[in-house]
């Protein structure tokens, strides 16, 4: 079994239990037991990235930020987190000093030397304030890889006018009558689907992944939904096409959006069993956490640290889900009467108290396996693979992997 394999199989049996049971030397600041204090005169000039639609929701964070660390000024720069690794490897030292990115980015970018460890008080802090499962999200090799800010995953919406609960149990009875919106061919379809590919436990079975077991069989349920005329493959729910639709299957972030076309029609479930080769097959999505990292290459790195720290505040995830619907990875701010409250909440916290969610591993290479599987997925649904070349296909992704 190989070593990444090995840590991916390790990361997920913590995750299983959690289910159960519930930097380098610059400033010497790590040596120094380095705390966040607002009376601390820590100076820089520290550039920010952060998906677009998140800059006017942090404009007033970041004021308040400053007006505690006058000596800082920050600069917000707009870049998509999903690609922050790209971003970051192009040039680290013309990159951000801080930016928001995925767990799925952390091993890569920590093999290659892009991401700030923390140490000390700043390690401790993370594993005492977030939830398990956001702590061992972003922890590679024993080390902890910036702040965790808030969690995504993928659910199913669905209109309760036309569809009723039993309906979207299983993926066949509910395209009976209606139509579905899924992303099948478009940017990041491999976080939807890649899971399929996985043993249907809580953890994955290295010795089952890809080509081995159900792979080619889980192309050839994918490749059969392009003459679905029931599926329809977008990567947004769109108001024009959703109306279209009595379900979406879409990220936790676009639930505003959905809420706003559905109103008081809003459902929202797990995603469907699937009927693969005659056999029940459990749709597990992956659990993705953000969190805000530092670029290992700062010229300010008690600055910076001191940002990421304030960005992945309590106070601050709160100010997000208010604003943006961000959900909390912190504790306490999990407990707030209006984040508990919250019907994608409480159906995202439904899947990890049942095991109906896997925390998204931060072992695989970017290129080797996300890509690639993205591109399998996409050339498998618009007919450019042939069946009989799925399994040399998976096997080959699972080969660049070790």
């Amino acid at each position: 079994m190989n070593s990444k394999l090995n840590r991916y199989l390790g990361l997920i049996l913590t995750f299983s239990l959690i289910l159960f049971t519930g930097c380098s030397n610059k400033d010497n600041q790590q040596s120094q037991g380095w705390k966040d204090n607002p009376d601390q005169q820590i100076k820089g000039k520290i550039k920010l990235w952060m998906d677009s639609d998140l800059i006017g929701a942090y404009s007033q964070i970041i004021n308040d930020y400053q007006k505690l660390y006058p000596h800082v000024k920050v600069t917000i720069e707009a870049k998509n987190s999903d690609q922050i690794k790209k971003e970051v490897a192009r040039d680290p030292s013309q990159a951000a000093d801080v930016f928001l990115m995925n767990n799925t980015q952390i091993g890569s970018m920590a093999d290659n030397g892009l991401l700030y460890p923390l140490r000390d008080q700043r390690e401790q802090k993370v594993k005492a304030e977030q939830t398990d499962y956001a702590s061992t999200a972003v922890t590679y090799q024993k080390n902890i890889y910036g702040y965790p800010t808030a969690l995504e995953t993928s659910l199913l919406y669905y209109d309760r006018s036309k569809l009723k609960k039993q309906d979207v149990k299983n993926w066949n009875n509910l395209i009976k009558q209606h139509n579905i919106i899924v992303n099948f061919d478009k940017s990041g379809t491999s976080l939807i689907f890649a899971p399929l590919f996985f043993n249907e436990s809580s953890y994955l079975d290295v010795n089952k992944f890809s080509g081995l077991v159900n792979g080619s069989k889980v192309l050839n349920w994918i490749s059969s939904q392009k003459n679905n005329p029931h599926v329809i493959s977008l990567d947004n729910s769109t108001e024009p096409r959703m109306k279209q639709a009595a379900a979406v299957i879409a990220s936790s972030r676009q639930y505003s959006s959905i809420k706003k076309i559905l109103q008081n029609n809003l459902a929202v479930s797990f995603l469907p069993q699937l009927n693969i080769d005659n056999k029940t097959k459990l749709w597990k999505p992956f659990l993705i956490i953000k969190l805000w990292g530092v670029n290992q290459q700062t010229k300010y790195p008690k600055a910076a640290m001191s940002l990421a720290n304030y960005l992945g505040n309590k106070d601050t995830q709160l100010k997000l889900f208010k604003l943006k619907g961000l959900i909390p990875t912190n504790q306490s701010a999990q407990n707030d009467e209006k984040v508990m409250n919250n019907l994608l909440v409480q159906q995202i916290f439904k899947c990890i108290k049942t095991s109906r969610i896997v925390i998204a591993p931060n072992d695989l290479n970017d290129n080797s396996f996300w890509l690639k599987m993205d591109q399998l997925i996409k050339d498998t649904y618009q007919g450019n693979i042939k069946s009989i070349d799925y399994s040399d296909n998976l096997k080959e992704i699972e080969q660049k992997v070790k």
